[in-house]
């Protein structure tokens, strides 16, 4: 991980690694019923399916035919398209995506994903309202 820094002229700069950038998540929920946290501690490590979606650009040159996403994928969930929505057929193995078709020189193909992460239980929480029947949660989870 690394920080944001001003410099001397009053620049903001980012002072890690661009290739060891991770995420963190905050996972938060209200029901009547406790989730199944038993057992869970912090530190242990978490299969995380993600909702949101990360989008790849993939920039075509005319010979290339496939590319590789930063994180594995949740199985399903891989979408590529060019600019105007037009949907492009591809193939998936692990992180590999094949272009069924090969791309034109100068062709941008967005390729969206919702990852699969693997992360570790920095914290979490349950609060239980007797009064109102209610028990609220929270989950910190970092990427390994």
């Amino acid at each position: 991980m690394g920080d944001m820094r001003r410099t001397i002229a009053g620049k903001l700069v980012y002072t890690g690694q661009e290739d060891r950038q991770k995420y963190r998540s905050i996972v938060r929920g209200k029901d009547r019923l406790p989730p199944a946290f038993k057992g869970l501690k912090r530190g242990h490590i978490l299969g995380v399916e993600c909702l949101s979606s990360l989008t790849q650009k993939f920039m075509g040159n005319g010979k290339q035919t496939q590319m590789t996403l930063d994180r594995p994928p949740v199985h399903g969930s891989v979408i590529a398209s060019t600019l105007d929505q037009e949907e492009v057929p591809i193939e998936i193995a692990s992180r590999q995506v094949q272009f069924l078709s090969t791309p034109k020189s100068n062709q941008e193909i967005y390729v969206s994903y919702r990852p699969h992460l693997e992360m570790l239980v920095t914290d979490f929480e349950i609060e239980t309202d007797e009064w109102n029947l209610t028990c609220s949660w929270y989950l910190g989870l970092e990427e390994i």
